[in-house]
C-alpha cells in the first residue's frame, strides 16, 4: 500500500511501523485517539497535495485527536 502512495496514487492509514520503510517521498502524520487501540498514522507522497489530500486530513481531524 505504501509503494502506492509513494506512486501518487493516493493516501493510507497504516501502523505507525511503517515509518521504517524507506520511502522518503511520503510524509508520515501520527494518529492518536484515546478511543482507538491501534497506533496509525495517515500517510500521503510529499511531491503531490491535492483537495482530495485536503478533504481527507479534515476528516481525519475531525474524528481524531492529535
Amino acid at each position: 500500500m505504501i509503494a502506492l502512495v509513494a506512486a501518487g496514487r493516493g493516501v493510507a492509514i497504516m501502523p505507525n511501523e511503517a515509518e521504517a520503510l524507506p520511502y522518503p517521498q511520503v510524509v508520515f502524520m501520527r494518529l492518536h485517539h484515546p478511543i482507538h487501540y491501534a497506533r496509525s498514522a495517515a500517510v500521503w507522497r510529499k511531491e503531490t497535495p491535492a483537495k482530495s489530500l485536503d478533504k481527507f486530513i479534515k476528516i481525519l481531524f475531525e474524528h481524531v485527536q492529535e
